[in-house]
């Protein structure tokens, strides 16, 4: 999972990315390991909801340049539902994002005719002649001025909407049989992927964090937990300078 942690880009959004293939970073970004492939796409969407949050603990250098502290992005508090659940959110999401997609095709078509028809009309404007001519032309962009040079609309809010739904569990309906979350979360906890130990910075079993100790951002399904970003990975940020 790819994230962006310094840059001008950090005043107004997020990127996150999932890689699939090898890559290089650099500086201002970190790579965060994921436990279990089995939840990177829901970490992703996760992730993706929680931008405002993010960038709330944006700070800022003397000279400008946004970055958001290391510390900030491990603590992060995120839900975390039984995985079958996730992956009935995920197809969910996928779904309602193709029709994202399409609303902004569309709407893409959409504007580039009513670019289209606003530079036919003021043309016809610029070489009507005086008279009924010009009359006619300031009609015609006037009886569709509203039409003509409307603001080009957005479905980043209708995204975002979609993420929060998914990311509090209500775009999908729990079921009885998928049990909690809490298995995943241990299993994550005491897993290994390329000598890697996930968790290793909290105490063990402390995996799904107890809300009386820590009041949750909103309330979840009671199949779900909450849980600290670097639970389900561990952040890369540089080399191994002892390597040979």
């Amino acid at each position: 999972l790819l994230v962006v942690v310094r840059g001008m880009i950090l005043a107004q959004s997020f990127p996150v990315a999932l890689s699939t293939r090898e890559v290089t970073i650099n500086q201002d970004m970190k790579a965060l390991a994921i436990a279990d492939s089995s939840i990177a796409t829901w970490l992703l969407f996760v992730m993706e909801a929680s931008r405002d949050r993010v960038l709330a603990c944006v700070k800022r250098s003397s000279h400008g340049t946004c970055r958001i502290g290391s510390e900030d992005l491990v603590n992060l508090l995120l839900p975390v539902p039984p995985l079958p659940e996730q992956q009935r959110i995920v197809a969910k999401v996928d779904e309602l994002m193709a029709l994202c997609n399409e609303l902004e095709e569309g709407q893409k078509k959409h504007r580039e005719a009513r670019q289209r028809a606003c530079k036919a009309s003021l043309n016809s404007l610029t070489v009507a002649s005086k008279g009924k001519e010009l009359s006619s032309a300031w009609k015609r962009v006037q009886d569709h001025f509203e039409v003509l040079f409307e603001t080009p609309e957005t479905v980043e809010d209708l995204r975002q909407s979609v993420l929060q739904l998914a990311y509090s569990g209500r775009l999908t309906k729990q079921e009885e049989k998928d049990g909690n979350s809490e298995f995943l979360l241990h299993r994550i906890q005491n897993c290994h992927v390329e000598g890697r130990t996930f968790g290793g910075r909290r105490k063990k079993g402390q995996a799904a964090i107890d809300p009386l100790h820590c009041p949750p951002l909103f309330d979840i399904p009671h199949s779900w937990r909450w849980t600290y970003l670097d639970f389900l990975c561990e952040m890369i940020g540089d080399v191994d300078h002892n390597m040979p």
